[in-house]
């Protein structure tokens, strides 16, 4: 099987980069959604065949190779089919005198967080008393979290959308100090979706004083994410490499080889736990139909849904250091095998809709960078996730129809032109 694991791997590689370059050429747009797909599904998955981590002791199974495989095809092939809307879609906004719904959104949202903060840890900054509250980034309070998981990832984009149509700066602030509010409990991955979400908005072609921005940027957002891992555990360990066994000290003690064992840890090793549980879940089969897809939306409005730990049973995970099996898994146990198939195809069709019609309509771009967010998290991908992903589409939807009134009108030659009005 190695080698044919090996040649499956390549063909995986070689149908991601030519989607890439493929949609590059038709929209020419750098940050198209197979970037983000080879960087943050694919090559990890692919990275993982080589074992890096001491914890690895299984091959991937034939399963995972298949999967991997088609639901890459599945991208080749939307790249190859999809062509842009060149229909170009203006949108000007015009502000109302009353309080800005987002502004609204933004003060609930840090009130809300910092009194989690309190309530959970018992200080406004649980990250600067971590020798007394521990990690508390994974922990909330029930309700109050959910809803500052849809906003913490909704408003620094959103912000930053209403800054860049009315050019007023307090919406740049605003999205700013939303994006920076997680910090505040050591959590890293809203923040870099934040980040890597504006830069998709904000940036397609790319020129060199662009490659040296975006190059600073990457480079500040990694340290810190790895600053702060390193002191969430400072009492714990030393390195993250060597708590999810990557014991080679040239990935351990210089700040490149620490950037690969990161991204090796929180990406490559999802994909092990994934391979883990399909081979335990192919042993007790157990199906949820939609159940573990729809929890976050519907679990709060039916008393006997299943829990967590029922959704979780079939996980085997490296350890708690790296123990999150990709959405893949939750595609697994709703309808085994084949629902994978079906999850990605749902989703990419979906994605790759958008992406067509967001070349020249900054309404679909903004969409399109709020649906990355599935694959930003694809490696991390639970009910957490869930809880955050469906408001966000629904209140996509809303703000699309209730916030933007186009008005069809025709220019002086006869031609169908488009103006909307948006009530902020």
């Amino acid at each position: 099987m190695n080698v044919i694991g090996i040649v499956l791997i390549g063909v995986i590689i070689l149908q991601q980069i030519s989607a890439y370059f493929i949609l590059l050429k038709k929209f020419e747009d750098y940050f198209n959604p197979v970037l983000f797909t080879f960087l943050f599904v694919y090559f990890p998955f692919c990275l993982s065949y080589f074992k890096l981590s001491i914890f690895q002791t299984i091959d991937i199974h034939p399963y995972l190779y298949i999967i991997m495989l088609v639901s890459s095809s599945i991208i080749w092939m939307f790249a190859m089919l999809i062509n842009p809307v060149h229909k170009k879609i203006k949108y000007e906004l015009q502000e109302n005198y009353k309080v800005s719904l987002a502004i609204l959104l933004n003060i609930v949202y840090i009130i809300g967080y910092f009194y989690e903060n309190t309530v959970i840890s018992g200080h406004l900054l649980p990250l600067m008393m971590i020798e007394n509250t521990g990690d508390t980034h994974l922990q909330g309070v029930k309700y109050i979290r959910e809803i500052n998981t849809v906003l913490r990832v909704l408003l620094p984009l959103l912000n930053f959308y209403l800054y860049y149509k009315t050019g007023k700066k307090r919406y740049l602030f605003l999205s700013v100090i939303s994006a920076l509010v997680p910090l505040s409990r050591g959590s890293r991955s809203a923040v870099i979706n934040s980040i890597l979400m504006i830069l998709t908005f904000k940036f397609r072609k790319i020129n060199i004083k662009k490659i040296f921005i975006v190059g600073i940027v990457l480079f500040v957002v990694i340290n810190l994410a790895m600053s702060l891992g390193d002191h969430r555990r400072v009492y714990t360990s030393n390195s993250y490499g060597y708590e999810v066994g990557i014991v080679k000290e040239n990935l351990n003690d210089n700040t490149v080889g620490q950037a690969v064992s990161w991204y090796y840890g929180y990406y490559s090793l999802a994909f092990y736990n994934f391979n883990t549980s399909l081979i335990n879940w192919l042993n007790d089969e157990v199906f949820f139909f939609g159940k573990a897809n729809l929890n976050g939306l519907v679990s709060y409005f039916i008393n006997d849904y299943p829990s967590q730990e029922e959704f979780n049973s079939r996980i085997i995970n490296v350890n708690g250091a790296a123990n999150v099996p990709t959405a893949l898994y939750y595609y697994l146990i709703d309808f085994g095998v084949l629902g994978i198939f079906f999850f990605d195809l749902l989703f990419y069709t979906i994605l790759f809709n958008v992406y067509r019609k967001s070349k020249n309509d900054e309404l679909y771009r903004l969409i399109y960078c709020y649906l990355l967010l599935h694959i930003l998290n694809f490696a991390f991908y639970s009910s957490f996730y869930a809880v955050s992903l469906y408001p966000i589409i629904i209140f996509l939807y809303l703000f699309k129809k209730v916030q933007h009134k186009k008005k069809n009108c025709e220019d002086n030659y006869g031609r169908a032109s488009v103006s909307i009005n948006d009530n902020i």
